[in-house]
């Protein structure tokens, strides 16, 4: 339908849907066919209300500057997300604000992402999200990604969410979020630097057999600083930890995966009641020295009534 809108024109030679400078409400979905690329620029800002969404089939260039940052927001709560779906080329957005979205629905559907890249590639960088209502600010999904430079504040539930995807991350934070920051499920994940601070439950989630290396991590005041569970490997070069409940968990989950891993090469800080919880048949490596497992059933502690009974595994 984007003949329908009028702050949209279409250049079919180039195959370009642009959407022209200024702020544009928008109160009604718009769908965007495959084939064409997306491009707006700085100092554009949609506004999404009335239940409207974006769901495109196009990749998008969206192009802002630190002056003029794009801003896709949502008046009133009454907006929903972003969805970029099957897109054949890869996506660049820089320079812009996602701020208030909530997940895409309609009828008996609904995404857990207030935006979503599925099957759809991304080089995202300069970006905040903010204020976010959904169970994901971000979710990329069997998907290649590029992150540099985002910042996620004040979020309702996750931060980024990578299913099944590959890709690299640098200089990001999480800051206030209900529930964990990183989560990061089936993937393989670069990351160069990580800061969390007030993270609802867990400041970085690895499972389903995926591996993530980082070269520095920080987190300050989450439930659990760093989980690793279900097959999963995390490699960590340097990590800062304070004013946690848990420092490392490492478990099995889920039956139908096996026992994880964590390797620490350096520990900087560590400020922790209760530093680590490792089941039996997982490792946990800090600083050359492996952590003796002590614990059965690490999942119904974690995630059952008991969770504040941390006595038992304290070293």
């Amino acid at each position: 339908n984007i003949k329908e809108i009028s702050f949209i024109f279409v250049e079919e030679e180039a195959k370009l849907i642009k959407i022209k400078q200024g702020e544009w409400s928008i109160d009604q979905d718009i769908i965007i066919p495959p084939g064409y690329r997306v491009v707006a620029g700085e100092g554009t800002r949609l506004v999404l209300e009335n239940g409207a969404k974006i769901l495109s089939y196009s990749a998008f260039n969206f192009l802002g500057s630190e002056e003029n940052p794009i801003i896709i927001s949502s008046r009133g709560q009454s907006g929903q997300g972003i969805v970029i779906m099957k897109a054949k080329d890869t996506s660049i957005i820089r320079h812009t604000i996602f701020d208030g979205l909530s997940s895409p629905r309609q009828g008996g559907w609904e995404l857990t992402g207030a935006v979503t890249l599925y099957e759809s590639a991304v080089v995202l960088s300069d970006a905040q999200f903010i204020n976010n209502r959904s169970e994901d600010a971000l979710n990329i999904v069997r998907s290649k990604f590029a992150l540099e430079n985002l910042v996620f504040r004040n979020i309702l539930a996750d931060g980024f969410d990578s299913d099944f995807s590959n890709g690299t991350i640098k200089n990001i934070s999480f800051l206030k979020c209900g529930n964990d920051g990183l989560d990061v499920s089936g993937s393989k994940v670069q990351v160069e630097r990580v800061l969390f601070d007030q993270i609802g439950d867990k400041a970085l989630s690895v499972g389903e057999k995926s591996r993530v290396s980082i070269k520095k991590l920080i987190a300050r005041n989450s439930r659990i600083a760093v989980a690793s569970k279900d097959h999963s490997e995390v490699i960590i070069e340097e990590a800062e930890i304070e004013g946690s409940q848990i420092g490392f968990a490492v478990f099995q989950k889920k039956p139908e995966f096996g026992p994880a891993s964590i390797k620490v090469n350096k520990l900087e800080k560590f400020s922790i009641k209760t530093p680590f919880i490792v089941e039996e048949g997982s490792h946990l490596l800090i600083e050359g020295i492996s952590v003796l497992p002590r614990a059965k059933n690490i999942k119904k502690f974690l995630y059952g009534e008991n969770f504040q009974d941390l006595e038992g595994f304290r070293n």
